[in-house]
């Protein structure tokens, strides 16, 4: 970046000055790729050994019963229990989340 501003101070001529954003702006599309090429790599999902799985006691889960939500740690209480699917109440909101993401507190 440093060298394109020194450019553009020694030089008055506006074609020049024209030339230099050209190459600014393609140097920061260059610059935004990778930094997105960076994000998308470490974002790869961690799976869960049998031993976490197991200590999550999913198998406990009814209606009426406390769970936390894996994702955001929050604390919610099961109004409804649909196959692998479960509606939630935190406070007012009623989410829907899948039982493998949640974790039995009592």
């Amino acid at each position: 970046m440093l060298e394109f501003i020194e450019e553009f101070k020694n030089s008055k001529n506006q074609k020049v000055n024209q030339d230099l954003g050209a190459k600014v702006m393609t140097y920061l599309k260059e610059q935004k790729t990778k930094k997105e090429v960076k994000t998308k790599s470490h974002k790869s999902k961690k799976k869960l050994s049998k031993k976490q799985v197991a200590s999550y006691q999913q198998e406990k889960i009814c209606l009426g019963s406390q769970v936390k939500i894996i994702a955001t740690k929050q604390i919610a209480i099961v109004e409804e229990l649909k196959g692998k699917q479960t509606t939630l109440s935190i406070g007012n909101t009623r989410i829907k989340v899948a039982l493998d993401k949640l974790i039995w507190v009592s």
